[in-house]
């Protein structure tokens, strides 16, 4: 079977990738693209893609997430390696500690609703003002990053991931990656000082809330990973994990939510009118509908067939979210936002990915949504939309760059 070729810089896929989604989903076979730096084949049918995220036997997570070859290490890992790595955050967003969270999150989304309004001009870039720098802030919180002004923490968080998808200027990547080391090594040392201080060689869970801050990168350095404490490249990898994917889903979760809501006054209204049994759809619909990760890769480990392709071994293969999500096969009436369809299919998304590497923050992310919703409900039930919106320049991801809204 001829591949059928697959550009993501084409300017009407860029524009909405849904319509080329569902031609190429339904024609058959399996897109090649010739990539940014490395060439790749796109997954598109729900099946296929399901089957990519959960079968470490076939695809490994171990080459990196994004286009590029990368390094193993940390959460890119198979297997027990991948678990060890992630037990040692997976406490922290596990819906039970949520709770914990609800305080300080209110506390932002408030705040940030605040400066908004303070505005004076009954006018805002929603992105901006909101859907942006609450994850960055949840972020910060939860990595006790504090001495980092948070719009710095949203742009290295966006030209890591832009880099670690398009590749760039090497003096740029150079500069970029000496700033997030050094952000990082900032809040590893002022915690081994107090290790030091304290005079703890070998800190573990008990330490943290006690010498150490009660935070994400005080739970790495408590951590063992082959019965070791992480090394200093390890800990920047985890924490450029959480960095990123803290920031990126959630920012254009939030945003995407919002804008669909407001794009038709009806669906606004409705959800206004029955907050609790419609937030929770609106954001399922949401993640299915507009996946804030058009989609990850995986590298196969060995020759694969695939819709009547041969996928050679160790090539990179795309999971493309955003056509397994609008499948027709899984999803009825799949272009269409609904907010009456059942939880349990709109929940089939996999937007979070699926098996072992699905996303550790899908909980705290579902939060930071519905918290921003109930606020924005209760303090600007009036919001509308006023001009266009703008997409975000990075073609892996699909979100607003631009959402002006009015009140």
């Amino acid at each position: 079977m001829t591949k059928p070729a697959f550009d993501p810089f084409d300017p009407k896929m860029f524009a909405d990738p849904f319509p080329a989604y569902a031609a190429l989903r339904e024609e058959g076979g399996v897109p090649y693209c010739k990539g940014i730096i490395s060439p790749y084949f796109v997954a598109l049918r729900y099946d296929d893609v399901r089957e990519v995220a959960v079968n470490s036997e076939r695809y490994t997570a171990r080459y990196g997430t994004g286009p590029i070859y990368m390094d193993p290490g940390a959460l890119c890992e198979d297997g027990p390696e991948h678990v060890a790595f992630r037990m040692m955050v997976q406490a922290r967003f596990a819906p039970k500690s949520m709770q914990r969270l609800q305080e300080p999150l209110t506390g932002f989304v408030a705040n940030l609703i605040d400066d908004m309004v303070a505005g004076g001009a009954r006018g805002a870039d929603f992105n901006q003002a909101l859907a942006l720098p609450l994850p960055v802030k949840t972020t910060q919180h939860l990595l006790g990053g504090y001495d980092v002004n948070y719009r710095e923490l949203a742009r290295l968080a966006d030209r890591s991931m832009y880099h670690s998808r398009y590749g760039g200027d090497p003096d740029v990547i150079a500069r970029m990656r000496w700033r997030i080391a050094e952000v990082f090594d900032k809040w590893i040392d002022d915690r081994e000082a107090l290790l030091r201080e304290a005079g703890i060689d070998a800190p573990d869970r008990s330490h943290i809330g006690s010498v150490l801050p009660d935070d994400v990168t005080s739970d790495l350095l408590a951590g063992r990973w082959e019965g070791r404490r992480l090394t200093r490249a390890e800990l920047h990898k985890m924490l450029i994990v959480m960095l990123v994917g803290g920031i990126e889903t959630t920012n254009h979760l939030i945003g995407n939510c919002v804008w669909r809501l407001l794009e038709d006054r009806a669906r606004w209204e409705a959800v206004l009118a029955d907050q609790d049994r419609l937030i929770p759809v609106a954001i399922e619909e949401s993640l299915r509908f507009d996946p804030p990760g058009l989609g990850l890769w995986r590298t196969t480990l060995r020759e694969i067939e695939m819709q009547g392709e041969t996928i050679p071994a160790h090539t990179k293969v795309q999971m493309a979210y955003a056509a397994a999500n609008r499948d027709p096969r899984v999803f009825p009436d799949p272009d269409s936002f609904r907010l009456d369809r059942p939880m349990t299919e709109m929940r089939r998304h996999l937007s979070f990915g699926a098996g072992p590497h699905t996303c550790v923050g899908q909980y705290l992310a579902r939060l930071e949504a519905q918290l921003t919703l109930k606020a924005l409900f209760e303090r600007l039930p009036s919001l509308r939309l006023a001009g266009e919106t703008e997409r975000v320049e990075n073609f892996s991801f699909w979100g607003r760059r631009r959402l002006p809204v009015g009140w």
